[in-house]
């Protein structure tokens, strides 16, 4: 790579980081949410080289991208964010390094689990390497959460020793043990790649969210004098949305300059062996490939019905609810992961666009806030996006309809936008207070625009 590409390389990477994380926190959320930056980034991951072998892999990276981000969307910084603006200087210098916490284990989990799926397609692991590694993440999750983060009894008083909120479940200790597992693991089967993208992921994440969140309080803080006066009083400026996009900046800087400077080491250790089994590695006939993939869409299907069933019809649509945040695990990142690691197209090139698509629809018709409720149309909104995925679906699995890695990109940006310029839209033609209604998201709406045009015009070229 010469200096250039390299230059352009880490800033698409933290446009993208950027972009997408703005994105997240404006209309998703959560684990969900937090799959858009992982599937975006991991893209643009795969196309910082010009290896063809590597690019045809660019779903099963969609994947794995978004399993990887996945983990991190489980941690609360509500409440640690309100810790950093504390009057005592000690409370917001602790609270500020618990963001670096868990920055670093959102983005180290992230570097872990790419470079994993990047030794899995490269042959450099066997099947039952593979499957142990995907069936483990549950188990050292829970153990680094019993380590650092019990016990958790608010109505008690009783709080683990470090903690780094006021009363929401904290889960860190678990994404520092998958880091601690990630590199073990490389170690162990001599995937040295694990270990170093790990250590990436986490110090850019560590810095990332540490920066955003100085440069929030900073915002806060000049809200009646300094060069922010104005923009903070009038509300132009939103200083949470600035730690946001300044966190996924960062995490995409990290993982960007960490994947150029790694290159030589992944092509003459990764690319090779490829090149040499000819092709990504498929640890499955095609046939049974299909197979996997129609088990994947029946559960897919129970957890969709929960939609349209209610809760109180039997005990097992009770078990549905009840178990949400335990049942999104499986669907959503450790068979994902694990069928996107054993080189499953098939399944790949659903999810990373219907099943994508189908995050955004799912947020705004049954899971969303009361914002995409009550703006105008919302049922109008509501039966497109889910029209769109349900279409999408349908045509990828009856007409093997194929996305190109461009094309794919700019699924996810452009659906994201369009659905926040339309909730924009709403709020000033139609919102309580006018105009004012969008003035904290203008300086927001303005920074998508530019990473958009930034995004889809150079990435048209990024992505050939």
């Amino acid at each position: 790579m010469s200096v250039l590409h390299v230059l352009f390389v880490i800033l698409f990477c933290m446009l993208v980081g950027s972009f997408t994380w703005g994105m997240r926190g404006t209309i998703l959320g959560g684990e969900r949410g937090a799959m858009l930056p992982g599937a975006a980034l991991a893209l643009a991951l795969l196309y910082a080289g010009s290896d063809l072998p590597l690019r045809d892999a660019f779903p099963l990276a969609a994947v794995a991208g978004s399993a990887g981000m996945f983990f991190g969307g489980s941690q609360t910084y509500g409440e640690t964010i309100a810790l950093t603006h504390e009057v005592d200087a000690g409370k917001r210098r602790y609270a500020r390094f618990g963001l670096a916490v868990k920055g670093a284990g959102w983005f180290g989990v992230f570097g872990g689990i790419l470079s994993f799926a990047l030794g899995a397609w490269s042959g450099r692991f066997v099947l039952w390497q593979a499957f142990l590694f995907v069936i483990l993440l549950p188990i050292v999750k829970w153990l680094g959460v019993l380590a650092f983060n019990y016990p958790q009894k608010p109505k008690e008083n009783r709080f683990p020793k470090i903690y780094y909120s006021k009363s929401r479940f904290e889960v860190w200790g678990g994404l520092l043990f998958l880091c601690i597992y990630f590199c073990l693991f490389g170690c162990i089967v001599r995937e040295w790649l694990m270990p170093l993208l790990t250590v990436f992921g986490m110090a850019f994440g560590a810095l990332g969210f540490w920066s955003g969140n100085l440069f929030q309080t900073a915002l806060d803080a000049e809200k009646e004098k300094g060069l922010f006066a104005f923009l903070q009083r009038s509300g132009v400026c939103s200083s949470w949305k600035a730690m946001e996009c300044i966190f996924g900046a960062f995490g995409g800087l990290g993982m960007g300059l960490g994947w150029c400077i790694l290159y030589p080491y992944i092509s003459r250790t990764h690319l090779s062996r490829i090149v040499s089994h000819s092709g990504i590695w498929d640890a499955f006939a095609d046939k049974t490939d299909n197979i996997f993939l129609f088990v994947w869409l029946f559960l897919f299907a129970l957890f969709v019905a929960r939609y349209f069933v209610s809760r109180d019809v039997n005990r097992f649509t009770e078990v549905l609810y009840r178990y949400e945040d335990v049942w999104i695990y499986p669907v959503f990142c450790y068979i994902p992961l694990f069928l996107a690691s054993t080189g499953n197209y098939p399944f790949a090139r659903i999810f990373s666009v219907a099943i994508m698509l189908f995050l955004l629809a799912e947020k705004v018709s049954f899971a969303g806030t009361e914002r995409f409720e009550t703006i105008f149309g919302s049922k109008v909104l509501q039966s497109v996006l889910i029209a769109a995925s349900a279409v999408v679906l349908a045509l990828q699995l009856f007409t093997r309809l194929t996305f190109s890695a461009y094309a794919t990109f700019a699924v996810y940006v452009i659906s994201y936008l369009l659905v926040f310029a339309y909730t924009l839209f709403c709020d000033a033609r139609f919102g309580r207070a006018g105009i004012k209604g969008i003035r904290g998201s203008m300086s927001w709406a303005v920074w998508a625009l530019v990473c958009t045009l930034v995004l889809l015009v150079p990435g048209w070229f990024y992505f050939k």
